[in-house]
């Protein structure tokens, strides 16, 4: 089933449980401007309002924006700050934390130094198309791609039978030194199709034109270590920043003028069900790594152990010590409010974080992968650091 809020966001710029709204929130929108560096042209400032009949939920309709049909946008909203880190709370520009599509081409603006690290807290652009007075999510480049068809009845091997090959992202070459590179979702296409060429690694054997190393091997099932974007360098992707998005550098092989993450993804997947090779991706459940709920809600979407050693989320089942977010900044999922549920549009007491990630798992159910697993690694080099690289009829906004 869709989530309810994957419904409002077709046709509002939604934000569910913004903490501070003393100062109202706000969409900032604008239009990417390709340049050494790219730079955000046409910038409009929206305050976003209270849903009626809830005092969570935040948005502004499209057609309130004065967007041009067919066109491309980038954009952030802006909220206080509800870090414990960040203090004291001040404007800060985030991503949109259920973003379908994002650029790190083009951050958010300057941070004060202290308390931010400016180029590690700047988020970036979430994209989204205005098409038919809707918002279509696309690729920067405006690409859109349609949920994979499903594997057709009786070609996928049975359960007892499948031989799965787990894929890291991040994958390495040796010649007089070992270079370590992305390996995009295009790479992996070649490693299917024996037709089809890598991008990036397109001087290794196993992914020219004639090869098809996973069939070859008699590969029934996929599965690619954690998608999800993120701020770090691909290493191993166990350091998840926005849940929604693929990630930018997967989607993103040499040769491209823009990221294709979603659309490379969507072929990927349709390759692979066309082959009768089940799809599955690897998730991170306990932890985000600079996600944009610890400044949209921190109180409630997350929890710093050391802060709070008497808190049940502070520490593992069983007495077997703190939580460790090894990097990262560990989910909440114990507290419990009265709220919206992005989930099924219903209002109820739920558990923010419990039912943001449910969300996020009917996302990439949607676009037919099958979420498998959960981990506790991650990895330490941060992509700033080294600077750019069916739910009911959705209520309107007044």
């Amino acid at each position: 089933m869709p989530a309810h809020l994957f419904g409002l966001k077709r046709s509002a710029f939604v934000l569910w449980r913004p903490h501070n709204t003393q100062v109202t929130p706000k969409l900032v929108i604008g239009q990417f401007q390709p340049g050494n560096p790219p730079s955000f042209a046409n910038r409009k400032e929206f305050k976003l309002e209270q849903m009626p009949g809830h005092t969570d939920l935040w948005g502004i309709a499209a057609t309130a924006c004065g967007l041009t049909d067919g066109q491309v946008y980038h954009y952030w909203f802006e909220v206080t700050d509800s870090s414990p880190f960040h203090q004291p709370p001040q404007p800060i520009q985030c991503t949109d934390p259920t973003a379908f599509s994002v650029d790190w081409r083009l951050l958010s603006k300057s941070l004060p130094e202290p308390p931010y690290k400016n180029l590690e807290d700047r988020d970036p652009a979430a994209v989204v198309k205005f098409q038919n007075a809707s918002l279509v999510p696309c690729d920067p480049g405006g690409e859109t791609a349609s949920p994979a068809p499903a594997i057709t009845a009786g070609k996928a091997a049975p359960n007892n039978r499948l031989v799965i090959y787990e894929l890291p992202t991040s994958w390495s070459r040796s010649s007089s030194v070992t270079e370590v590179d992305v390996g995009t979702f295009r790479d992996v296409m070649a490693l299917i199709d024996r037709d089809a060429e890598g991008a990036n690694f397109a001087d290794i054997p196993a992914l020219q034109a004639g090869r098809s190393h996973l069939g070859d091997l008699g590969v029934n099932a996929l599965e690619l270590l954690p998608i999800t974007d993120t701020i770090v360098l691909r290493q191993w992707g166990y350091a998840p920043s926005n849940y929604f998005a693929p990630d930018f550098d997967l989607g993103f092989p040499a040769g491209n003028l823009s990221p294709t993450s979603n659309t490379d993804l969507a072929n990927l997947v349709a390759l692979a069900h066309d082959r009768g090779v089940r799809f599955f991706i690897d998730v991170v459940m306990a932890f985000a790594t600079h996600g944009t709920e610890e400044n949209f809600n921190f109180p409630e979407f997350h929890i710093d152990p050391g802060a709070e050693p008497g808190s049940p989320d502070a520490n593992q089942s069983g007495g077997h010590g703190r939580r460790d977010g090894f990097g990262g900044t560990l989910w909440r999922y114990g507290k419990e409010v009265e709220s919206y549920d992005p989930v099924d549009g219903g209002r109820r007491n739920l558990f923010p974080a419990r039912q943001f990630l449910k969300a996020y798992l009917l996302r990439w159910m949607a676009s037919t992968t099958s979420p498998t697993g959960t981990s506790s690694r991650s990895s330490k080099t941060s992509r700033a650091t080294r600077g750019t690289r069916a739910a009911a009829r959705p209520p309107s906004f007044s």
